[in-house]
């Protein structure tokens, strides 16, 4: 079980230093001692050894390689002494070699040899005695091998070795990449460097040394180099190489100044993580990588459940994956950490048992963070079983989802101007139609008024034939002179009283303006957005501006209504001189006195009195056939505005990212409009089909079903007026926004359901501004195998340095292939399965480095190492370790 224990974060950050000499070291030994140095030990020989894990222990490097020329003694010493010195820092053993060929400076070359500190010393011993040695001045030496003997005879500064014996030798005693590492240097040492330098015989051995290393001493200004992101290795067909800057110390002030961090467990079998990760596992820089700030960051979950052995997992900072088989509790124990805090979206459950057991657990369990707070309020972005399959099927809930990333990433403005208008062209298109309706209405009243009174030629006829009697009349009373003046008068009197009329009409009318709002009551839907300061200035304004205009406005009509009342004095007054009028006076008093005089008057007065109700209703109707003309031309621009915002719109809309493009379309919603028409319309009509059964081609046809609208011409069902279904019609916006997704330039309507999903989950998250943890449960089971492989394990690789990311999974790529820095193993109590306690759920937790095999413990998850629960767990566990080209050793 310490296998599990020791590294329970799994694959961490960690400082390592592959070549530093100790006190001692056969060439260059400037390991000196100071007086101010403050040591325990008694010898000068235990001090030099003391100082070298003191200076160790304080430059807090994890792992270190011990490195000797031609030998394993030094690494040998470690060992003895560092119990005595209380040191944690894991060492391996480098013995460093020279061999016989020279690069193109003419210099030898050398190579270095990591052994797994696993291996018995002596049998590293062995091997250096059967490994042949030669010299700098005789490359035939005989019967001299690596033993301390024959190098103090051929003196360490002239010993050698031939680089094939050595590989040959290595491959008889040891397993390659399990027990030893091949290091190459990378700079004055035979490496390759770009083509245009690599001339000569000693371009030629650096090709064949840099073949059999398994990675390289160098510095960050190699790095790309070997890792064939630059010109100079991949045109030979060398594979990519990982890169370690190191001190070579050979004093104390050297140790730690130089090193690499490497993210593995501090063991050999971490080291050999880098051999098949060598761009994502080794780093060479002063800070730590991939930090990720401690609030976004979880740090353990503890647990606290009777049916769970474990109080506590510790998480790591990138990739954590949840494996077990069915009903282990790998996806109750994301599910309860995502209820315990701030989730965006709730997910249902379809199974309520189900889902108030992960309530149970959630209530039961705590979540600290990086920076050490306990904090619920945080946010995580929870993806359930088949969320991401679900919305790639639901085009609805897709458009919506997109929308509200678009909005996220600052196009909210444009959409709610955009609903904004929309829903402004809404209530002026219902409110014109009612007004369009109601002047129809307005219409058929007066004219049916008109025709009551009769047609107004015929009324002026009897005017001029009842005028032309009265002009017969003869009597000596009045003269010709006077019946004119008396006309004239008359008619003074006529018009003063028509305007008259016309003015107490047009007063009344002007103080119903006075109940109108012309100004909305208020804009607090409309600042929304708007930040509270600017706010609380805009309905101070407003309020401001609306108290004034409101006076003015008022004012405005008071004044119009004393111009109307002078106007209407002044017509009085006018009638009053007419009337008074001595001519007139005596005229009407004559004609007063005559019975026919009288009756001629009185039917032309009575005619007269019908011509102006006449005069005026045709005038009235002649205005509001032009008003009803203006505005359905401004209803047929208001619904068109529907089409031309949308239109403006879409370009606006457009994003990408990571390779993922959102496009925008419009579309006219063909199928709501046709059931619309259908459930107003009489489908036995006849007149009604042109419109109910022209399947895709209602997009325009808005105006013309109103025009018939208007003209009654469609049979409509009960409950249906012309004015009500005109209403909805047009006032509907028959447009909505919809959206592209272009991957790779492939259209997301021509994926496999598989790839879809994908997609969906490249949108939610590369189009997200979070970097809070992700936790998605089985997102394999929404994609197919080549969408898994190919997409969304390299998508994770590079997703899990920006943020944590935790993923229950059964399938070994999303763990093995996506480099899971930890992998916690979930196993049920059975017979079969013991777990501690008979809890219910039991976890382990570590790294894909971790791997032993034990039948010491009763428990299950105590007799494997990750490793190989990885195997035993996942369907083709073992084939996707052997797809990341045998990088570990089953």
């Amino acid at each position: 079980m310490s296998h599990i224990d020791q590294n329970k974060r799994g694959s961490q950050w960690r400082k390592w230093d592959l070549h530093v000499h100790t006190p001692f070291t056969k060439m260059s030994d400037e390991f000196k001692l100071i007086d101010s140095d403050d040591l325990k030990s008694t010898t000068e020989d235990d001090k030099k050894w003391e100082k070298f894990f003191k200076v160790l222990s304080e430059k807090e490097t994890s792992v270190v390689g011990i490195t000797d020329y031609f030998s394993i003694n030094n690494y040998r010493t470690v060992l003895e002494k560092k119990g005595s010195f209380d040191s944690t820092v894991k060492f391996f053993p480098n013995i460093e070699f020279r061999i016989a060929q020279k690069n193109k400076d003419s210099e030898f070359i050398q190579i270095h040899v990591i052994f797994s500190d696993s291996i018995d010393v002596k049998r590293i011993g062995n091997f250096l005695t059967r490994l042949p040695l030669i010299s700098t001045d005789d490359q035939t030496l005989k019967n001299k091998f690596c033993t301390d003997s024959d190098l103090s005879e051929v003196t360490y500064e002239r010993a050698m070795v031939n680089h094939e014996k050595l590989k040959e030798c290595l491959e008889e005693n040891f397993t390659k990449i399990d027990e030893y590492l091949i290091v190459g240097v990378a700079r004055g040492y035979g490496c390759i460097r770009p083509a245009s330098d690599d001339d000569g015989r000693g371009g030629e051995y650096a090709k064949e040394i840099d073949k059999i290393c398994h990675i390289f001493y160098g510095n960050a200004d190699d790095v790309d180099f070997y890792l064939n992101k630059i010109e100079g290795r991949s045109q030979y067909s060398l594979s990519q190489k990982s890169v370690f800057l190191s001190s070579d110390a050979h004093c104390y002030n050297d140790i730690g100044e130089k090193f690499t961090w490497v993210k593995a467990n501090p063991t050999f079998e971490g080291l050999k993580q880098v051999v098949y990760e060598p761009e994502d596992r080794v780093e060479i820089q002063k800070s730590e990588p991939e930090e990720k700030t401690g609030y976004q960051v979880i740090d353990r979950v503890e647990i606290n459940h009777n049916h769970v052995f474990n109080k506590k997992l510790e998480l790591n900072f990138n990739l954590n994956s949840i494996i077990g088989g069915r009903s282990t509790g790998k996806s109750i124990l994301l599910a309860a950490i995502a209820k315990k805090l701030k989730i965006e979206n709730l997910p249902e459950f379809h199974d309520k048992e189900y889902e108030n057991y992960i309530n149970e657990i959630s209530v039961n369990l705590k979540v600290f963070w990086k920076d050490g707070k306990e904090d619920n309020g945080r946010e995580v972005e929870y993806f359930k079983q088949g969320y991401m399959y679900d919305l790639a099927r639901n085009e609805s809930k897709l458009s919506s989802l997109i929308q509200n990333i678009l909005r996220k990433k600052g196009k909210d403005i444009i959409l709610d101007n955009y609903f904004s208008i929309i829903n402004e062209n809404k209530k002026k298109i219902s409110s014109s139609v009612d007004d369009f309706f109601q002047i129809l209405e307005e219409i058929k009243l007066k004219e049916d008024s008109i025709s009551d009174k009769g047609d107004k030629k015929g009324v002026e006829d009897e005017i001029s034939k009842l005028a032309g009697e009265l002009k017969i009349f003869n009597t000596e009373e009045i003269t010709e002179e006077e019946i004119k003046e008396y006309e004239k008068n008359k008619l003074i009197i006529e018009k003063g009283n028509e305007t008259i009329i016309i003015l107490q009409r047009d007063v009344l009318n002007i103080e119903k303006l006075k109940g109108i709002n012309l100004i909305q009551d208020s804009l607090e839907y409309e600042l929304t957005s708007v930040s509270d300061a600017n706010k609380d200035i805009i309905i101070d304004k407003f309020k401001n501006l609306k108290e004034v205009f409101q006076k003015g406005w008022l004012k405005e009509i008071e004044d119009l209504k004393q111009k109307i009342t002078k106007e209407e004095k002044d017509n009085e007054k006018k009638i009053k001189e007419a009337t008074e009028n001595t001519t007139y006076a005596k005229v009407v008093k004559i004609f007063s006195q005559s019975e026919h005089l009288k009756e001629i008057e009185g039917k032309i007065k009575k005619e007269k009195d019908k011509l102006l109700v006449i005069t005026t209703l045709l005038d009235e109707v002649k205005k509001l056939k032009d008003q009803k003309e203006k505005l359905k031309k401004s209803i047929k621009a208001l619904h068109e505005n529907y089409l031309l915002e949308i239109n403006k719109l879409i370009p606006l809309l457009s994003s990408s990212a990571e390779g993922l493009e959102i496009k925008a379309k419009k579309i006219f919603k063909e199928k709501e409009c046709g059931e619309f028409l259908e459930s107003g319309m009489n489908k036995t009509f006849s007149t009604n089909h042109k419109y109910l059964y022209l399947s895709g081609t209602l997009e325009g046809k808005m105006i013309e079903i109103f025009n018939d609208l208007t003209e009654s011409k469609l049979e409509l069902k009960a409950g249906y007026t012309n004015k009500t279904l005109a209403n909805r019609l047009l006032s509907e916006n028959f447009y909505k926004i919809e959206y592209d997704l272009i991957y790779e330039n492939d259209d997301f309507h021509k994926m496999s359901d598989g790839k879809k999903s994908f997609v969906v989950l490249k949108l939610l998250l590369d189009f997200s501004d979070k970097d809070c943890p992700i936790l998605i449960d089985q997102p394999e089971d929404d994609l197919d195998n080549r969408s898994i492989y190919s997409d969304l394990v390299s998508y994770l690789k590079k997703k899990k340095k920006l943020r944590q990311i935790i993923v229950a999974t059964h399938n070994p790529n999303l763990v093995v292939g996506a480099d899971a820095e930890c992998v916690i193993v979930a196993n049920q109590h059975g017979e079969k399965s013991k777990n501690h306690d008979d809890k219910k759920f039991e976890y382990i937790q570590g790294a894909l480095e971790n791997t032993f095999l034990s039948e010491d413990s009763d428990y299950v998850l105590e007799k494997r190492g990750i490793q190989e629960h990885v195997c035993d767990i996942l369907e083709g566990g073992r084939i996707a370790f052997e797809q990341r080209k045998k990088k570990y050793s089953l």
